[in-house]
Protein backbone atom coordinates (compact mmCIF):
# COMPACT_ATOMS: atom_id res chain seq x y z
CA UNK A 1 0.00 0.00 0.00
CA UNK A 2 1.35 3.43 -0.94
CA UNK A 3 1.51 6.27 1.54
CA UNK A 4 -1.09 8.99 1.24
CA UNK A 5 1.27 11.37 -0.52
CA UNK A 6 3.03 8.68 -2.63
CA UNK A 7 0.01 7.20 -4.42
CA UNK A 8 -0.24 9.92 -7.07
CA UNK A 9 2.72 8.73 -9.21
CA UNK A 10 1.52 5.19 -10.10
CA UNK A 11 -2.03 6.46 -10.54
CA UNK A 12 -0.80 9.20 -12.86
CA UNK A 13 1.00 6.72 -15.10
CA UNK A 14 -2.09 4.54 -15.19
CA UNK A 15 -4.21 7.56 -16.09
CA UNK A 16 -1.96 8.52 -19.04
CA UNK A 17 -2.02 4.97 -20.42
CA UNK A 18 -5.79 4.79 -20.07
CA UNK A 19 -6.20 8.09 -21.91
CA UNK A 20 -4.19 6.91 -24.92
CA UNK A 21 -6.13 3.66 -25.18
CA UNK A 22 -9.42 5.50 -24.92
CA UNK A 23 -8.51 7.77 -27.85
CA UNK A 24 -7.65 4.81 -30.06
CA UNK A 25 -10.79 2.92 -29.01
CA UNK A 26 -13.04 5.90 -29.73
CA UNK A 27 -11.53 6.26 -33.19
CA UNK A 28 -12.20 2.60 -34.01
CA UNK A 29 -15.80 2.79 -32.80
CA UNK A 30 -16.56 5.75 -35.02
CA UNK A 31 -16.52 8.39 -32.36
CA UNK A 32 -13.62 10.09 -34.07
CA UNK A 33 -14.89 12.81 -36.44
CA UNK A 34 -13.94 12.85 -40.09
CA UNK A 35 -10.91 14.90 -41.04
CA UNK A 36 -11.77 18.59 -40.79
CA UNK A 37 -14.82 17.93 -38.60
CA UNK A 38 -15.03 19.33 -35.02
CA UNK A 39 -17.56 16.79 -33.74
CA UNK A 40 -16.54 15.13 -30.48
CA UNK A 41 -18.28 12.40 -28.42
CA UNK A 42 -20.18 13.70 -25.43
CA UNK A 43 -19.10 13.00 -21.83
CA UNK A 44 -21.74 10.33 -21.22
CA UNK A 45 -20.63 8.31 -24.24
CA UNK A 46 -17.00 8.46 -23.16
CA UNK A 47 -17.83 7.41 -19.62
CA UNK A 48 -19.87 4.37 -20.68
CA UNK A 49 -17.20 3.32 -23.16
CA UNK A 50 -14.42 3.59 -20.59
CA UNK A 51 -16.34 1.65 -17.96
CA UNK A 52 -17.01 -1.21 -20.40
CA UNK A 53 -13.50 -1.36 -21.84
CA UNK A 54 -11.27 -0.37 -19.00
CA UNK A 55 -13.11 -0.89 -15.67
CA UNK A 56 -9.91 -1.22 -13.58
CA UNK A 57 -8.37 1.97 -14.95
CA UNK A 58 -11.57 3.89 -14.37
CA UNK A 59 -11.71 2.64 -10.79
CA UNK A 60 -8.12 3.78 -10.21
CA UNK A 61 -8.88 7.20 -11.67
CA UNK A 62 -11.88 7.64 -9.39
CA UNK A 63 -9.85 6.51 -6.37
CA UNK A 64 -7.07 8.96 -7.24
CA UNK A 65 -9.61 11.76 -7.54
CA UNK A 66 -11.14 10.96 -4.12
CA UNK A 67 -7.72 10.61 -2.50
CA UNK A 68 -6.63 13.94 -3.95
CA UNK A 69 -9.70 15.72 -2.60
CA UNK A 70 -9.28 14.10 0.81
CA UNK A 71 -5.68 15.18 1.06
CA UNK A 72 -6.21 18.68 -0.26
CA UNK A 73 -6.34 20.07 3.30
CA UNK A 74 -3.12 18.30 4.29
CA UNK A 75 -1.16 19.15 1.17
CA UNK A 76 0.84 21.82 3.05
CA UNK A 77 4.08 20.21 4.18
CA UNK A 78 4.40 20.11 7.98
CA UNK A 79 6.75 22.51 9.69
CA UNK A 80 9.69 20.47 10.95
CA UNK A 81 11.27 21.92 14.10
CA UNK A 82 15.01 22.36 14.05
CA UNK A 83 16.96 19.40 15.37
CA UNK A 84 18.79 19.90 18.64
CA UNK A 85 20.99 17.06 19.87
CA UNK A 86 20.06 15.91 23.40
CA UNK A 87 22.19 17.17 26.24
CA UNK A 88 24.11 14.88 28.54
CA UNK A 89 21.79 15.77 31.44
CA UNK A 90 18.66 14.80 29.53
CA UNK A 91 20.29 11.54 28.43
CA UNK A 92 21.15 10.67 32.02
CA UNK A 93 17.68 11.61 33.26
CA UNK A 94 16.13 9.39 30.60
CA UNK A 95 17.99 6.45 32.10
CA UNK A 96 16.81 7.23 35.63
CA UNK A 97 13.49 5.96 37.04
CA UNK A 98 10.65 8.50 36.94
CA UNK A 99 10.52 10.89 39.87
CA UNK A 100 7.43 11.21 41.99
CA UNK A 101 5.68 14.54 41.70
CA UNK A 102 4.31 16.24 44.75
CA UNK A 103 5.72 18.17 47.68
CA UNK A 104 9.20 19.64 47.89
CA UNK A 105 10.47 16.73 49.98
CA UNK A 106 13.82 15.61 48.59
CA UNK A 107 15.66 14.04 51.52
CA UNK A 108 15.28 12.06 54.68
CA UNK A 109 17.28 13.43 57.62
CA UNK A 110 18.61 10.75 59.95
CA UNK A 111 19.89 11.85 63.35
CA UNK A 112 22.34 9.49 64.99
CA UNK A 113 22.72 10.16 68.71
CA UNK A 114 25.71 7.83 68.94
CA UNK A 115 27.98 9.44 66.34
CA UNK A 116 26.50 12.92 66.76
CA UNK A 117 25.78 13.44 63.06
CA UNK A 118 22.70 14.27 61.03
CA UNK A 119 22.86 12.39 57.73
CA UNK A 120 21.00 13.69 54.70
CA UNK A 121 19.74 10.78 52.58
CA UNK A 122 18.43 11.55 49.06
CA UNK A 123 15.03 10.03 48.31
CA UNK A 124 15.02 8.07 45.05
CA UNK A 125 11.43 7.26 44.11
CA UNK A 126 10.60 7.69 47.78
CA UNK A 127 13.28 5.29 49.07
CA UNK A 128 16.32 6.64 50.99
CA UNK A 129 19.64 6.22 49.25
CA UNK A 130 22.33 4.13 50.89
CA UNK A 131 24.80 6.97 50.37
CA UNK A 132 24.28 10.24 52.30
CA UNK A 133 24.67 13.40 50.26
CA UNK A 134 25.59 15.46 53.34
CA UNK A 135 26.48 15.03 57.00
CA UNK A 136 26.34 17.63 59.76
CA UNK A 137 28.16 17.31 63.07
CA UNK A 138 25.94 18.35 66.00
CA UNK A 139 27.79 20.65 68.39
CA UNK A 140 26.14 19.62 71.67
CA UNK A 141 25.93 15.92 70.96
CA UNK A 142 26.27 14.60 74.53
CA UNK A 143 22.78 15.70 75.54
CA UNK A 144 21.18 15.80 72.11
CA UNK A 145 17.71 14.30 71.92
CA UNK A 146 15.46 15.99 69.33
CA UNK A 147 15.58 16.80 65.62
CA UNK A 148 13.50 18.88 63.20
CA UNK A 149 13.90 20.17 59.64
CA UNK A 150 12.47 23.44 58.34
CA UNK A 151 10.82 23.99 54.96
CA UNK A 152 14.01 25.66 53.71
CA UNK A 153 16.28 22.81 54.84
CA UNK A 154 17.36 24.34 58.16
CA UNK A 155 18.24 21.71 60.76
CA UNK A 156 17.04 22.10 64.36
CA UNK A 157 18.58 20.12 67.22
CA UNK A 158 17.33 20.17 70.82
CA UNK A 159 19.54 19.48 73.81
CA UNK A 160 20.14 20.43 77.45
CA UNK A 161 23.12 21.66 79.43
CA UNK A 162 23.86 21.63 83.14
CA UNK A 163 24.82 25.15 84.23
CA UNK A 164 25.37 25.94 87.94
CA UNK A 165 23.42 22.80 88.88
CA UNK A 166 20.49 23.96 86.78
CA UNK A 167 19.34 22.11 83.66
CA UNK A 168 18.77 24.49 80.77
CA UNK A 169 17.30 23.63 77.38
CA UNK A 170 18.31 25.00 73.98
CA UNK A 171 17.60 24.57 70.26
CA UNK A 172 20.42 25.10 67.77
CA UNK A 173 19.42 26.12 64.25
CA UNK A 174 21.80 25.27 61.39
CA UNK A 175 21.53 27.12 58.08
CA UNK A 176 20.36 25.27 54.95
CA UNK A 177 23.26 23.36 53.43
CA UNK A 178 25.35 23.35 56.62
CA UNK A 179 27.73 20.41 56.72
CA UNK A 180 30.70 19.07 58.57
CA UNK A 181 31.51 21.13 61.66
CA UNK A 182 29.67 24.28 60.61
CA UNK A 183 28.43 26.17 63.69
CA UNK A 184 24.74 26.86 64.24
CA UNK A 185 23.39 30.07 62.76
CA UNK A 186 21.36 30.88 65.88
CA UNK A 187 20.29 29.39 69.20
CA UNK A 188 16.93 29.54 70.98
CA UNK A 189 16.71 29.39 74.78
CA UNK A 190 13.73 27.28 75.84
CA UNK A 191 12.94 28.52 79.33
CA UNK A 192 9.32 27.50 79.77
CA UNK A 193 9.55 23.70 79.53
CA UNK A 194 12.00 20.89 78.93
CA UNK A 195 12.43 19.41 75.46
CA UNK A 196 10.82 16.13 74.41
CA UNK A 197 10.44 16.66 70.68
CA UNK A 198 10.77 19.30 67.95
CA UNK A 199 8.72 20.07 64.85
CA UNK A 200 8.79 22.83 62.22
CA UNK A 201 5.66 23.44 60.14
CA UNK A 202 5.41 24.62 56.54
CA UNK A 203 5.39 28.27 57.62
CA UNK A 204 8.61 27.95 59.60
CA UNK A 205 7.12 27.98 63.12
CA UNK A 206 9.04 25.90 65.63
CA UNK A 207 7.10 23.61 67.99
CA UNK A 208 8.78 22.38 71.18
CA UNK A 209 7.04 19.76 73.32
CA UNK A 210 7.95 19.19 76.94
CA UNK A 211 6.94 19.43 80.58
CA UNK A 212 7.71 21.50 83.64
CA UNK A 213 6.36 21.78 87.17
CA UNK A 214 4.95 25.21 86.48
CA UNK A 215 3.16 24.57 83.18
CA UNK A 216 2.73 20.81 83.12
CA UNK A 217 2.67 19.25 79.68
CA UNK A 218 2.76 21.91 76.94
CA UNK A 219 3.96 22.81 73.46
CA UNK A 220 5.81 26.11 73.00
CA UNK A 221 5.53 27.67 69.53
CA UNK A 222 8.27 30.06 68.36
CA UNK A 223 8.04 32.43 65.41
CA UNK A 224 10.27 31.93 62.36
CA UNK A 225 13.69 33.45 62.99
CA UNK A 226 13.38 33.38 66.79
CA UNK A 227 16.65 33.38 68.71
CA UNK A 228 18.01 33.49 72.24
CA UNK A 229 15.47 34.72 74.78
CA UNK A 230 12.63 35.39 72.34
CA UNK A 231 9.38 34.33 73.98
CA UNK A 232 7.10 31.82 72.31
CA UNK A 233 4.21 33.32 70.36
CA UNK A 234 1.88 30.64 71.71
CA UNK A 235 1.77 27.99 74.41
CA UNK A 236 -0.53 24.99 73.88
CA UNK A 237 -1.45 23.34 77.19
CA UNK A 238 -2.51 19.73 77.49
CA UNK A 239 -5.93 18.87 78.94
CA UNK A 240 -4.28 17.26 81.97
CA UNK A 241 -1.46 19.11 83.65
CA UNK A 242 0.31 15.87 84.49
CA UNK A 243 0.53 14.79 80.84
CA UNK A 244 4.13 14.55 79.70
CA UNK A 245 4.09 15.57 76.05
CA UNK A 246 6.02 13.37 73.64
CA UNK A 247 6.12 13.19 69.84
CA UNK A 248 4.50 16.03 67.88
CA UNK A 249 3.57 16.69 64.25
CA UNK A 250 1.33 18.89 62.11
CA UNK A 251 -0.79 17.92 59.13
CA UNK A 252 -1.49 19.69 55.83
CA UNK A 253 -4.33 21.68 57.45
CA UNK A 254 -2.04 22.96 60.21
CA UNK A 255 -3.59 20.90 63.02
CA UNK A 256 -1.19 19.93 65.81
CA UNK A 257 -0.85 16.31 66.99
CA UNK A 258 0.64 15.66 70.42
CA UNK A 259 1.32 12.28 72.01
CA UNK A 260 1.53 11.67 75.72
CA UNK A 261 4.92 10.53 76.93
CA UNK A 262 3.42 8.72 79.93
CA UNK A 263 3.96 4.99 79.58
CA UNK A 264 0.42 4.11 80.71
CA UNK A 265 -1.32 6.99 78.90
CA UNK A 266 -2.52 6.22 75.38
CA UNK A 267 -3.99 9.56 74.33
CA UNK A 268 -3.14 11.48 71.18
CA UNK A 269 -4.44 15.06 71.24
CA UNK A 270 -5.32 17.04 68.11
CA UNK A 271 -5.45 20.86 68.28
CA UNK A 272 -6.85 23.12 65.57
CA UNK A 273 -5.43 26.63 65.01
CA UNK A 274 -2.46 26.00 67.32
CA UNK A 275 -0.77 29.34 66.54
CA UNK A 276 -3.70 31.75 66.82
CA UNK A 277 -6.32 29.97 68.93
CA UNK A 278 -5.42 26.45 70.12
CA UNK A 279 -8.58 24.34 70.36
CA UNK A 280 -8.71 20.67 71.29
CA UNK A 281 -10.87 19.10 68.57
CA UNK A 282 -10.11 15.39 68.89
CA UNK A 283 -8.66 12.84 71.27
CA UNK A 284 -8.03 9.25 70.27
CA UNK A 285 -6.21 6.32 71.78
CA UNK A 286 -4.57 3.16 70.63
CA UNK A 287 -4.23 0.05 72.76
CA UNK A 288 -0.65 1.03 73.63
CA UNK A 289 0.87 4.24 74.88
CA UNK A 290 2.12 6.51 72.08
CA UNK A 291 5.74 7.58 71.72
CA UNK A 292 5.66 9.34 68.34
CA UNK A 293 3.19 10.30 65.63
CA UNK A 294 3.24 11.09 61.92
CA UNK A 295 0.51 12.20 59.50
CA UNK A 296 0.56 11.65 55.74
CA UNK A 297 -0.98 13.73 52.94
CA UNK A 298 -4.24 11.73 53.07
CA UNK A 299 -4.71 12.40 56.78
CA UNK A 300 -3.90 8.88 57.99
CA UNK A 301 -2.24 8.98 61.40
CA UNK A 302 0.65 6.70 62.31
CA UNK A 303 1.27 6.16 66.01
CA UNK A 304 4.47 4.64 67.36
CA UNK A 305 3.71 2.49 70.42
CA UNK A 306 5.86 2.87 73.53
CA UNK A 307 6.53 -0.83 73.51
CA UNK A 308 9.63 -2.93 73.94
CA UNK A 309 9.81 -6.65 73.34
CA UNK A 310 12.12 -8.82 75.42
CA UNK A 311 12.80 -11.17 73.82
CA UNK A 312 12.19 -9.43 70.46
CA UNK A 313 8.74 -10.03 69.03
CA UNK A 314 6.17 -8.67 66.62
CA UNK A 315 5.45 -4.93 66.87
CA UNK A 316 3.28 -3.00 64.43
CA UNK A 317 2.60 0.69 63.81
CA UNK A 318 -1.14 1.39 64.17
CA UNK A 319 -2.71 3.39 61.34
CA UNK A 320 -5.63 5.48 62.57
CA UNK A 321 -8.29 7.04 60.30
CA UNK A 322 -8.28 10.81 59.66
CA UNK A 323 -11.35 11.32 61.86
CA UNK A 324 -10.20 9.17 64.79
CA UNK A 325 -11.94 10.42 67.93
CA UNK A 326 -12.44 7.61 70.44
CA UNK A 327 -10.61 5.89 73.30
CA UNK A 328 -9.73 3.16 72.76
CA UNK A 329 -10.11 2.84 69.02
CA UNK A 330 -9.17 -0.03 66.75
CA UNK A 331 -6.71 0.95 64.01
CA UNK A 332 -7.44 0.54 60.32
CA UNK A 333 -4.41 -1.72 60.04
CA UNK A 334 -0.88 -2.16 61.38
CA UNK A 335 2.31 -1.62 59.44
CA UNK A 336 5.36 -3.65 60.27
CA UNK A 337 7.66 -6.50 59.34
CA UNK A 338 7.31 -10.21 59.94
CA UNK A 339 10.62 -10.52 61.77
CA UNK A 340 10.83 -10.03 65.56
CA UNK A 341 12.07 -6.63 66.70
CA UNK A 342 12.97 -4.98 69.99
CA UNK A 343 11.30 -1.60 69.46
CA UNK A 344 10.10 0.98 66.94
CA UNK A 345 11.49 4.31 68.05
CA UNK A 346 10.62 6.89 65.39
CA UNK A 347 8.54 7.50 62.27
CA UNK A 348 8.23 10.00 59.42
CA UNK A 349 5.99 10.05 56.36
CA UNK A 350 5.79 11.48 52.87
CA UNK A 351 3.09 10.77 50.29
CA UNK A 352 2.40 7.02 50.55
CA UNK A 353 5.74 6.20 52.16
CA UNK A 354 6.26 5.55 55.87
CA UNK A 355 9.78 5.61 57.30
CA UNK A 356 10.42 3.85 60.60
CA UNK A 357 13.54 3.45 62.74
CA UNK A 358 13.49 -0.08 64.13
CA UNK A 359 15.83 -1.69 66.61
CA UNK A 360 16.08 -5.42 66.17
CA UNK A 361 17.98 -5.97 69.42
CA UNK A 362 18.25 -4.21 72.75
CA UNK A 363 21.96 -3.56 72.30
CA UNK A 364 21.55 -1.96 68.87
CA UNK A 365 21.08 -3.19 65.33
CA UNK A 366 19.23 -0.09 64.17
CA UNK A 367 17.68 -0.06 60.71
CA UNK A 368 15.74 2.53 58.73
CA UNK A 369 12.82 0.80 57.03
CA UNK A 370 10.66 2.17 54.19
CA UNK A 371 7.07 0.92 53.99
CA UNK A 372 4.09 1.43 51.71
CA UNK A 373 1.69 3.16 54.09
CA UNK A 374 -1.31 1.79 52.17
CA UNK A 375 -0.47 -1.78 53.17
CA UNK A 376 -0.18 -3.68 56.45
CA UNK A 377 2.44 -6.23 57.47
CA UNK A 378 4.73 -6.33 54.47
CA UNK A 379 8.16 -6.77 53.07
CA UNK A 380 9.91 -3.38 53.34
CA UNK A 381 10.45 -1.40 50.16
CA UNK A 382 13.94 -0.53 51.36
CA UNK A 383 16.21 -1.02 54.37
CA UNK A 384 18.99 1.38 55.33
CA UNK A 385 21.52 -0.26 57.64
CA UNK A 386 22.25 2.51 60.11
CA UNK A 387 24.76 0.61 62.21
CA UNK A 388 27.55 1.46 59.79
CA UNK A 389 27.20 5.07 60.98
CA UNK A 390 26.15 4.47 64.56
CA UNK A 391 24.37 2.05 66.83
CA UNK A 392 21.52 3.95 68.42
CA UNK A 393 20.43 6.47 65.79
CA UNK A 394 16.69 7.05 65.95
CA UNK A 395 15.63 10.59 64.94
CA UNK A 396 14.23 11.05 61.43
CA UNK A 397 12.50 13.86 59.55
CA UNK A 398 11.70 14.56 55.91
CA UNK A 399 12.67 17.82 54.24
CA UNK A 400 13.96 19.54 51.10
Amino acid sequence: MYPAFGIAKPLLRCEHRSLALNIEYRRRLGFAAPKGSQKRPNAQELTLTNERRFPMQVAYRRFALVAGLACASCAVPPQTPPFHPPSLTSMLEARMPPRIRGATVRHLYFGDSDTGYVYQLPLINGIPSQHPSNSLAVVNVQNWGALAVGPDGSVYTGYFLLESHIIKYFVDVYAPGASGHDPPARTIDVTNIGISDLWVDRLGYLYVSGWSENTGGAVDIFAPGASRLDSPVQVVHMPNSNDFTGGIATDSAGDLYVTSAEYHVNQVYVFANPITDPTLVRTFCTHRSAADVAVDDRGDEFVVPSEYKLPPGAIGIPVMPPDANACPMAPLRKIGIRHPVFAIVGVASWQHFLYAVIRKRQEGGTGLYTFDSRLGIQRPLGVFDAKRFGTFGWMIRTGP
